[in-house]
């Protein structure tokens, strides 16, 4: 006799699992504190403008958050 699982309990493993990687490579995507405000490092430009640094891919807000 065979049980099948329901639709919901599969895609609730689903996303669980799909969290576990998300969770394990978020050091590597997000590198920088979010609450450290550097202001020398403010308004930075993203790395595909002529100043950018690879540091901030997207570049700094006012607060010098990565943005």
């Amino acid at each position: 006799m065979s049980k099948r699982l329901s639709p919901l309990v599969v895609g609730s493993w689903l996303i669980l699992l799909g969290l576990v990687p998300q969770r394990c490579c978020s050091p590597y995507v997000a590198p920088h504190n979010p609450i450290r405000e550097r202001l020398i490092d403010r308004l930075l430009p993203p790395v595909w403008v002529e100043d950018g640094e690879w540091r901030y891919l997207l570049g700094t807000d006012h607060l010098a958050r990565s943005s």
